[in-house]
């Protein structure tokens, strides 16, 4: 369990507990995960358990048509909507989009992946987030670092989120992850679009500021004058010449959660 932070990773159905898996294959380590194979029994279950009525953030894994409304994460959500809990879903999807419109009504943030290839996006995505100022097995604070209250800044009632992620070694290395990772095909958008955006740079302990700053002003030309851009970065003990740039854009939602 995070120590800075209760967050609870909750699979759902064969595409979730796939995710479960690979998160744990890659020592994603820092959450609480919670594998459920028959979701209309087992969150049922899970509503009578006091640590999810304690967390902070509860993130959902699942196909998307888990998320159609008045469905089993609808319904979940709505009977904890009062604790003030930070809820996002991840949610696979290869074609369909029925659910999507649903989830952001109720969810703080949605983020779709395609199926294929998500659970691998959605471990990335997981990692993003956890990469607080305690740092890890993984991973090691870096110069700049993140708390739970910035995730919320750039999560909380967001409805509509993005993630891409970009990898680059050699010459001006931070600025090209930057660019891969707006090229990613779940940034379809501008980043002008978003105006809250959460930036993370992975890289080896070499990494300084001065090779940071450049990235970051690249971004920033691309967003819109008023975005809240929140960033931070960690050293990773396996990356060594290369570097990833994670990106979470999201809009923000003036819509109440039901």
């Amino acid at each position: 369990m995070n120590e800075s932070g209760n967050f609870i990773v909750i699979g759902l159905g064969d595409m979730g507990c796939t995710a479960l898996s690979s998160m744990l294959e890659h020592s994603v380590t820092d959450f609480k995960f919670v594998a459920v194979n028959n979701p209309a029994n087992g969150l049922s279950e899970l509503q009578n358990n006091v640590k999810i009525w304690k967390a902070e953030m509860l993130i959902f894994v699942a196909g998307i048509e888990y998320y159609a409304e008045n469905g089993i994460i609808h319904n979940f959500i709505r009977s904890i909507h009062d604790n003030d809990i930070l809820t996002l879903g991840l949610a696979f999807s290869s074609c369909s989009s029925q659910g999507e419109d649903n989830a952001r009504a109720y969810l703080d943030a949605l983020i779709t992946f395609d199926s294929t290839d998500g659970a691998v996006q959605c471990v990335q995505c997981i990692a993003n987030l956890l990469l607080t100022e305690r740092g890890n097995n993984i991973f090691n604070a870096g110069i700049i670092i993140m708390d739970l209250a910035d995730i919320r800044a750039v999560l909380s009632n967001a409805g509509t989120a993005v993630f891409g992620t970009g990898y680059a070694k050699g010459a001006d290395r931070m600025r090209q992850a930057a660019k891969k990772a707006i090229q990613s095909t779940f940034i379809a958008d501008s980043l002008k679009n978003f105006n809250r955006i959460l930036i993370n740079i992975t890289a080896g302990s070499d990494a300084t500021l001065a090779e940071m700053i450049p990235a970051l002003k690249f971004l920033e030309t691309l967003a819109a004058p008023d975005t809240n851009i929140i960033w931070n970065n960690v050293f990773a003990k396996e990356i060594r010449e290369s570097v990833r740039v994670s990106i979470i854009a999201a809009k923000k939602d003036e819509q109440d959660r039901v």
